[in-house]
């Protein structure tokens, strides 16, 4: 379905990015002068290596139909729950999704002779995505990278414009 494959995608590349901001943390570590907080540095890159692979595993699992990926993606969804707002509606959404008859039929890995008449029923009302569906989780995944961008700028910014201030004076 479409709206699985959305997500193996997000997936893959949220948790590529998660993993490259982990490294990245990494090399800062490494390449800087101060030793006092390396610890926690690594454990921070620890943290965002792990979630980036947990990530990456599931857009696989996902990709790939098989249930663990669909058991991964309702962990990393109730996780999302506390990334208020959107991150709250858009696992609302993917939780809602997870659960319905003919996505856990989807993800039970069963052959299609293995299927009764009335699973195949509900696997193919799974299999027709709501196009309506899949323009609100997009806008709402756009509306939430719209936020996150903005957060960054208002804690960017005002570094930066102190910085500037230094170096004329």
């Amino acid at each position: 379905p479409g709206l699985v494959t959305l997500l193996a995608i997000l997936d893959l590349v949220g948790g590529a990015l998660v993993a490259f901001v982990g490294v990245a943390v990494v090399v800062v570590a490494v390449a800087s002068s101060d030793r006092s907080d390396v610890m926690v540095t690594l454990l921070v890159a620890t943290f965002y290596l792990a979630l980036g692979l947990v990530q990456i595993a599931t857009g696989i699992g996902l990709w790939r139909l098989r249930s663990w990926g669909r058991l991964l993606q309702i962990a990393m969804s109730c996780l999302g729950l506390l990334g208020i707002p959107c991150g709250t509606v858009i696992s609302i959404l993917i939780l809602v999704y997870m659960f319905k008859s003919g996505t856990k039929i989807l993800f039970s890995e069963k052959t299609a002779d293995e299927l009764t008449p009335a699973e195949t029923s509900e696997v193919a009302r799974a299999l027709q995505s709501s196009t309506g569906t899949v323009v609100i989780v997009v806008s709402l995944v756009v509306l939430l990278g719209v936020a996150m961008i903005g957060v960054i700028a208002a804690i960017a910014i005002p570094s930066l414009l102190r910085a500037r201030v230094a170096a004329n004076e």
